[in-house]
């Protein structure tokens, strides 16, 4: 159960290193750059705590070098699983060389269809690839080839609650703001627009030149009918916490975001939603691709860009049962869906690692069978090939 006030260090689970035991050993690595670092981590603890609910040993590290040095010495036994694109080239070779030892290699993509491609990561010499979001595992349906395609999402990962605002709360969004990115800031003077016209239409009058002013420097020296607050970026724990103890509410808008489109095919933002939603903030998404919009139902506000400051604003004064929901109740809520063995059990991952261990481990053999050119296990391939799956979207892109 989240409390106020609980870290990330405090609930962590232990991490066990390799040893003889008989159940597989998961070799989880990413990149060392320290910004990444921050950015991949809810993946990596969703990846942690999911295999520690399937009593699977977990090994930690950081830079393709050093997962260089290691892949020599690991076998049949162990998983390998690289988060992230970054390094991504410079690995590939040494995941060939693990797959066809028998190691059981996963890529885990950090990136929406529009940045990493299906035909790239079709590429990868790996025997499996864990999605961050619904929309992308749909790109590359169809088109899996031998590899097995599954959806594991970043989770619940016990954090400090988020403030609880009430009628007084802010909404916050953190990203870059500069000038390159033109369409999130036509997205960003929407929403201010939008809360200006909420508290506007609920009995706060605001001056007609205070709209303009107000939204062109997106609610500078506005916060008294215009609450809306700009962080340009947070790099580690101690900045997010530090953010969450004043603002109860967050923002979601792409990259490219629309500020006039009434649906979108854009993936989620997977990466910024967990953490906040761990911390039970209220976020106010601009709309997603279908698809992710249904794992989250219930849990994000989504909406047209140009309703979400409205969204806010009546949320704020506790309009519907869920908007009276405190910091505690959401994140039990983000908990209850979203917690990693949940997430491992659905996707596939609990049932693959035990079977793993029993046919890995209790005969005593490897089971590696025959290795094609490309590092596939043609028996395990067969094994582990999920069911037939529709056609690929005409929304990804194509490639």
């Amino acid at each position: 159960m989240p409390t106020r006030g609980s870290t990330s260090a405090e609930h962590a689970p232990r991490v066990r290193f390799a040893n003889a035991s008989a159940t597989p050993t998961a070799h989880v690595y990413m990149t060392g750059h320290s910004r990444l670092k921050f950015y991949y981590r809810p993946a990596m603890q969703t990846i942690v705590r999911g295999l520690q609910s399937a009593n699977v040993t977990s090994q930690l590290g950081y830079d393709v070098r050093h997962a260089a040095k290691l892949a020599p010495e690991l076998t049949h036994r162990d998983i390998f699983i690289w988060i992230g694109a970054a390094g991504l080239d410079e690995l590939n070779s040494t995941l060939y060389s693990m797959t066809q030892r028998g190691v059981y290699t996963i890529f885990y993509s950090t990136e929406a269809d529009f940045g990493h491609v299906c035909a790239d990561k079709m590429t990868l010499h790996v025997r499996e690839v864990w999605e961050y979001t619904q929309s992308n595992v749909e790109c590359c349906v169809g088109r899996a080839g031998s590899k097995v395609w599954r959806y594991v999402p970043p989770g619940y990962i016990p954090r400090p609650l988020a403030a609880d605002g009430g009628s007084s709360s802010r909404i916050t969004f953190i990203g870059s703001t500069v000038i390159w990115y033109d369409k999130r800031r036509a997205c960003l003077r929407e929403v201010a627009r939008g809360l200006m016209t909420g508290f506007n239409n609920s009995g706060t009058p605001i001056a007609h030149s205070n709209f303009t002013r107000c939204s062109k420097s997106f609610c500078a020296q506005c916060a008294e009918f215009c609450p809306f607050h700009l962080k340009s970026s947070i790099g580690d724990d101690k900045g997010w916490d530090k953010e969450m103890q004043v603002s109860s509410s967050f923002l979601n808008v792409h990259k490219a975001c629309n500020s006039s489109a009434t649906s979108s095919n854009a993936a989620c933002e997977s990466f910024r939603l967990a953490p906040l939603l761990s911390a039970g903030a209220m976020v106010f998404s601009e709309h997603c691709h279908e698809s992710d919009e249904r794992e989250y139902a219930g849990l994000v506000h989504f909406g047209q860009v140009k309703t979400l400051g409205g969204a806010a604003v009546a949320a704020w004064r506790g309009q519907t049962a869920a908007d009276r929901m405190g910091p505690r109740e959401r994140a039990a809520a983000f908990a209850e869906r979203f917690a990693p063995a949940a997430i491992f059990e659905r996707a596939g991952v609990t049932a693959m690692l035990a079977a793993r261990t029993r046919r890995g481990h209790h005969d005593g053999t490897s089971h590696r069978g025959h290795h094609d050119a490309s590092g596939h296990n043609s028996a395990w391939e067969a094994y582990w090939t999920e069911k037939v799956v529709p056609p690929r979207p005409a929304y990804c892109k194509g490639d």
